[in-house]
């Protein structure tokens, strides 16, 4: 399994903090934000690749990394970095978590096209994700890109973890590369409804309420990290 962390945004969010810099080398606990996210990264799987754009400054020589082609969105940033011979595990290195990662058990998870983690929001935070309808069997049904609150009932929101089988994989290159030349940006909700049109599953792995997601693409998110992390010694 190839683990895939798609970091070449430009963190627009976040410049009133970074100064422009990149938003995954801001210091959390006793390293950088980047760091937490390729330690867990390292735990699933063999292979790391970080996508980058080295417009935002040289990558670390330790990391392996790939530039994003072409720079409009997510789901070519994930395109960019994964292998098409074998599962692949994203992590968005915006989204950090204390005490576990759900990525540790989304990659030992057997079934599903697509493997979605997912955390409870408040009805504040519905419009601020992509939220996910679930069957009592835990496979995801509808994915519903930042609805208003009153457009769904569920609040299982998408939190910057997937996994893709290679199959899933495969079709969310073709429709990157359908894609080439657009000028729009491409997420990742047509991927997921793609997959769900085809009749693979998505299954959810449910991030339990004793796990805290923090948003360091966000100033906010990111001071609450600071001080969960430091308060953690991590």
């Amino acid at each position: 399994m190839r683990a895939v962390v798609p970091a070449a945004g430009r963190g627009t969010r976040l410049q009133s903090v970074t100064g422009g810099g990149a938003k995954e080398l801001l210091p959390l606990g006793n390293t950088r934000v980047m760091d937490h996210v390729l330690h867990v990264a390292h735990k699933c799987c063999k292979e790391v690749i970080v996508v980058w754009d080295t417009a935002k400054g040289i990558p670390d020589p330790e990391w392996g990394w790939v530039s994003q082609m072409p720079l409009q969105g997510l789901a070519p940033a994930i395109a960019s970095g994964v292998s098409l011979d074998e599962d692949n595990l994203v992590l968005l290195p915006d989204a950090v978590f204390l005490p576990n990662d759900p990525a540790l058990a989304m990659s030992v998870m057997g079934e599903g096209e697509v493997i979605l983690g997912l955390s409870l929001v408040s009805d504040q935070e519905v419009c601020k994700f992509g939220i996910c309808e679930v069957d009592a069997n835990g496979w995801v049904t509808k994915m519903i890109e930042k609805p208003n609150a009153q457009d769904t009932s569920s609040r299982w929101a998408i939190s910057g973890r997937y996994l893709l089988r290679s199959e899933a994989t495969q079709l969310l290159v073709e429709m990157v590369g359908e894609r080439i030349g657009r000028a729009e940006e491409m997420d990742m909700s047509p991927f997921f409804q793609a997959v769900i049109d085809r009749g693979w599953r998505i299954a959810a792995c449910f991030i339990p309420p004793t796990t805290k997601r923090y948003d360091c693409g966000d100033p906010m998110g990111y001071e609450e990290a600071v001080t969960a992390f430091a308060e953690n010694g991590v």
